[in-house]
């Protein structure tokens, strides 16, 4: 027992000791609520980001086409590079049959100008036939999409929109190869271009 200023205290130590751990519990907690003061010239305001908002509008993106009559058929040009396109600028095809096809597609120099060996695509040639066109501009993104095909007399023609988009100095190869009904064999095939 310890007498202070008469006062009596049993176990005085072990109290002391007690109230020792909780003032040094109490600082420490609140010391991690303490904020350190800055100058405020010194200051670096807080950078928020949020991800913008879409703005909505009436016009949708890309603009619908109809729906095309032919079958897609690009798969033929698949290990053909720009620079063995470059020379078919500007020029539409029609290919009717196996020995066609193979002799386009040697006649675009693959091996050479793209650094691969040609592979001959597979294609039914029985009912259908290839058609296409190839087209060079300049812009950021080009397209090739069918407007409208219409059969007049011994002619189908055939009209395809070239949609440039973007003021890019990019000069842009753009192809469109399609599949269609094999034709009678007195009927023409007429590819005409606009711009969209």
């Amino acid at each position: 027992m310890i007498a202070r200023n008469g006062i009596h205290v049993k176990g005085g130590k072990r109290i002391f000791g007690r109230l020792l751990i909780a003032v040094f519990i109490v600082l420490a907690l609140a010391g991690c609520n303490l904020r350190r003061q800055t100058d405020d010239a010194s200051a670096t305001p807080a950078t928020l980001s949020a991800s913008p908002r879409p703005i909505l509008t009436n016009t949708p993106f890309p603009t619908p086409v109809p729906a095309s009559p032919f079958v897609d058929a690009s798969y033929i040009l698949e290990d053909v590079c720009y620079e063995a396109l470059l020379p078919l600028a500007g020029s539409s095809f029609v290919l009717s049959s196996r020995d066609e096809l193979v002799s386009f597609l040697e006649n675009l120099d693959v091996a050479t100008r793209c650094g691969r060996p040609l592979t001959v695509p597979s294609f039914d040639f029985a009912q259908q036939i290839i058609i296409g066109t190839v087209q060079l501009a300049t812009g950021c993104d080009l397209s090739l999409s069918p407007r409208q095909a219409t059969q007049q007399g011994q002619i189908l023609h055939i009209v395809l929109a070239l949609s440039l988009i973007g003021d890019c100095q990019y000069d842009l190869i753009g192809a469109y190869v399609a599949a269609i009904e094999r034709p009678e064999p007195d009927e023409r095939i007429v590819i005409t271009l606009i711009q969209d």
